[in-house]
């Protein structure tokens, strides 16, 4: 395989069932759907290189029909061929667990131009692809003489090397940043891996996906470690850091000082950590190295994307144009949760900011801004799930206006592309693109920018903590978002290397807290998954007997 062709194999994990690009991964990869779609309409699936099953070597042949055990292992056999590939769901053989092997089949393969065994560097692709685990881990997995890991690592170096060539840099997006580092991880392209017109966003989310749905297609559904369950984890990670900033806006209520807050909050959520039980074992070695990698790496992009957003919000409150705008929103705007009709709210977004009405004709918004925010509303309320729907309503109607009418061009830091623009613009071109793509509310966020995504959220929650008197100054605000974003880094820092169901348990727990359901059969971070993944099935028991079905079928006859 060339470079061209290895682009376009990780491009197909960006995709689901469609050419939009998915803001998170799925349920399930975009092989397993491709198999059993071709499946239930008794089709034959298609294959990535080769044209049909015929085609494969004897050897894969007689590896698919005797030691296979059900229709996607049985794809995976006939997609990847050789047991060197991630995807491929057996172990290698003894006689191949050699930095020899390894270099001829890269050579083989992709194209390695040195069939030299020393000129593959062994110690530092071994490091890299280490650097991806939890630091509590490495000890595990760190040894290159290993037994015991040493058929998934060198399947991890195989998959390192193909993703290289597609982008050299492609590990600074699934491994830990250090906090030093925070400024090289930016808004547009850590925050959400979405379809922007920009190469280096669509590489990033490219070979982040291909690494995780590799590492998903090659273990076990693991029903009793839950492995199943490994996806949800951005939705817990996202409750969690929700639990925080609530929080800590509760004890700044209160009135307590910096310290108290602080040793209030992290020492409450240390202790809950230390408090759950999650006791799981693993038998099988490749499937505890997936399992650990693919929930690190989820957890290291949402550790980055919280450095991104620090980062992000530091310079644009530096901005001295941003911070006249933020600072004519510094008065009470309580109307903001009402049920209001369109003739009310434009009254009163003019009468709050003045400057809006010269710039009106006949005293109205156009159809176009009412059209964006009620887009941007589901997205508003994602982040602040407490919002009624009229207050993110009105929340978003007044956004859209200031974007349209205040706002200057923002930096969004795509890597490579570090140039202002302008948030209407970006507004009026995701709103386009969701009219002409129908697109399900779950799909927004692949086409609004993440910077722009996050200045809805800061100038809803400075309207919100101005009228609820939370904050009456520009400097409390900056000090208190600086606050929330520095404690939810803290905990996430101490979340990493806990095992996946142990981060979904504290996510249920700091939510059920606060908000109890009722009448819900469902925990929290399944409830939130669901919305945002896939509003048709709401239950992962739905969707467990959906794949046990599937399962049932057969492929080859």
């Amino acid at each position: 395989m060339n470079k061209d062709d290895l682009i376009a194999y990780t491009e197909l994990f960006i995709k689901c069932e469609s050419e939009e690009y998915i803001p998170s991964p799925q349920v399930y990869s975009p092989l397993y759907v491709r198999l059993y779609n071709a499946l239930l309409s008794q089709d034959e699936p298609e294959l990535l290189s080769v044209d049909d099953i015929a085609s494969l070597p004897e050897s894969t042949l007689e590896d698919i029909n005797n030691r296979s055990t059900n229709s996607f292992d049985r794809y995976l056999m006939a997609n990847y061929i050789s047991p060197f590939e991630l995807s491929y769901p057996l172990p290698l053989p003894e006689e191949d667990l050699n930095y020899q092997r390894l270099n001829q089949y890269l050579c083989l393969r992709y194209n390695k131009t040195s069939q030299e065994s020393d000129s593959f560097n062994t110690d530092r692709a071994f490091k890299d692809v280490l650097s991806l685990f939890p630091i509590k881990h490495r000890d595990t997995f760190g040894s290159k003489d290993n037994k015991k890991y040493r058929s998934s690592f060198f399947k991890l170096l195989t998959l390192n090397y193909k993703l290289s060539r597609v982008n050299e840099k492609w590990k600074d997006h699934a491994r830990r940043a250090p906090l030093s580092n925070s400024t090289h991880y930016h808004m547009d392209t850590i925050i959400a891996f979405n379809g922007l017109d920009s190469e280096v966003s669509k590489q990033a989310s490219a070979t982040f996906m291909t690494l995780y749905y590799e590492l998903d297609q090659s273990s076990p559904d693991g029903d009793s470690q839950s492995s199943r369950n490994i996806v949800v984890i951005p939705s817990a990670l996202n409750l969690i850091d929700f639990s925080v900033r609530d929080g800590l806006v509760e004890k700044w209520c209160e009135g307590l000082d910096y310290e108290e807050r602080h040793e209030e909050t992290v020492g409450s959520i240390r202790q809950r950590i230390t408090s759950i039980e999650t006791q799981v074992q693993y038998n099988d070695p490749h499937h505890n190295f997936c399992d650990v990698l693919r929930t690190a790496i989820l957890c290291n992009s949402h550790y980055n994307k919280l450095l991104a957003k620090r980062e992000f919000e530091d310079t644009i409150y530096k901005d001295d144009e941003c911070e006249q705008v933020f600072r004519s929103l510094l008065k009470d705007m309580s109307w903001y949760a009402k049920p209001l009709e369109r003739a009310e709210l434009t009254a009163l977004i003019m009468e709050s900011i003045p400057c809006i009405k010269e710039t009106l004709l006949n005293n109205s918004f156009n159809e176009q801004i009412w059209s964006i925010a009620n887009h941007l509303k589901p997205q508003l309320i994602d982040r602040m799930p407490s919002l009624s729907d009229s207050a993110a309503y009105n929340l978003s109607v007044l956004f859209v206006v200031l974007c349209k009418r205040k706002f200057p061009r923002i930096r969004g830091s795509l890597q490579g592309a570090n140039r202002p623009y302008s948030l209407w613009k970006a507004l009026k071109d995701g709103h386009s693109k969701v009219n002409s793509e129908s697109l399900n509310l779950w799909e927004y966020e692949s086409v609004y920018r993440p910077s722009l995504l996050h200045m809805m959220e800061l100038v809803s929650l400075l309207v919100i903590w101005k009228s609820d008197k939370t904050i009456n100054r520009f400097d409390q605000f900056v000090q208190l978002r600086r606050e929330i974003l520095d404690t939810q880094i803290i905990v996430n820092d101490a979340l990493d290397g806990e095992h996946h169901s142990h981060v979904i348990k504290l996510a249920n727990a700091l939510t059920l807290q606060k908000e109890p359901l009722v009448n819900s059969r469902n925990e929290p971070v399944f409830e939130r998954f669901w919305k945002k993944s896939d509003p048709k099935i709401r239950s992962l028991s739905k969707h467990m007997a959906e794949h046990l079905k599937r399962k049932s079928l057969r492929w080859p006859s």
